[in-house]
């Protein structure tokens, strides 16, 4: 092999290494894009979890208060056998 035959062995491994960094770097890029559109969708996603734990919770002391307005007061007496 010649010095022109390594040189072009060397600048093809360089090119090789180059287009391998540059596809690197794109996915690289496209996993930052992507997680950081996942992360909105989670803030979204708690930020409607923690309505809907509120609205639950007023439904439960309404429904709670309805239940209770609802029921007959039994009065306390003495069973018949006495």
């Amino acid at each position: 092999m010649n010095t022109l035959d390594n040189f072009c062995t060397s600048c093809n491994i360089r090119f090789i290494m180059e287009d391998r960094i540059a596809k690197l770097e794109m996915l690289a890029a496209e996993q930052d894009h992507t997680i950081d559109e996942l992360s909105q969708v989670i803030a979204r996603q708690w930020s409607e979890i923690d309505g809907l734990k509120k609205k639950l919770e007023m439904m439960t002391k309404r429904f709670a208060a309805l239940e209770e307005q609802a029921l007959p007061e039994t009065p306390v007496t003495r069973p018949p056998h006495y």
